[in-house]
């Protein structure tokens, strides 16, 4: 989005890559709104990439491919944990991930005595999966984020409900986008 004015400005949609590496700070800029929305962007990536190394250290300091709850096996015991019991479409819908990578890493989740999975319907096509108290104990003993001291309850709160603004925002710029 430009701002407002006769004369639509242009800025290169790079330039988060480049520019934003600067702290945010408020300016004369007229092009302040589309730089501003470039560095959060560039925050928001290294927060992920950060985020992501924490979760690579802690899966190999534990040699337990469950504590990386980003990716892979973690990622479907974090999201069975939320649960009771989901079939496999539904997790494959909610992680944006493949049957057949899903069922590989059931298969693996399964074998290690973590999950359990089910035949559900009449034709016993549909398969139920859930977490095992040992698949929970597992979740339980991976190394976690325990807090971020630097920041007060109320600086989290109001830090979690921007985020989730921002992706609310986002989404439904996709979703103009995607319009044809």
């Amino acid at each position: 989005m430009y701002p407002e004015g006769p004369t639509p400005i242009s800025v290169s949609p790079w330039t988060y890559l480049t520019e934003a590496t600067m702290p945010i700070e408020k300016t004369n800029d007229p092009t302040q709104s589309i730089k501003l929305c470039h560095g959060l962007i560039r925050k928001l990536i290294d927060a992920q990439h950060s985020l992501q190394k924490w979760h690579a250290v802690a899966q190999k300091v534990s040699g337990n491919p469950a504590a990386n709850t980003l990716h892979g096996q973690g990622r479907i015991l974090a999201l069975l944990a939320t649960q009771d019991e989901m079939r496999q479409r539904d997790i494959c819908k909610e992680l944006g991930i493949r049957p057949q990578s899903l069922g590989e890493m059931l298969a693996k989740l399964e074998k290690a005595g973590l999950i359990e999975r089910r035949s559900i319907g009449a034709s016993n096509h549909a398969l139920a999966v859930k977490i095992t108290q040992t698949g929970r104990e597992t979740l339980e003993e991976c190394p976690r984020i325990s807090s971020f001291s630097g920041f007060t309850d109320e600086e989290l709160i109001q830090c979690a409900n921007y985020l989730e603004r921002i992706a609310t925002e986002i989404d439904a710029q996709r979703e103009e986008l995607s319009q044809p």
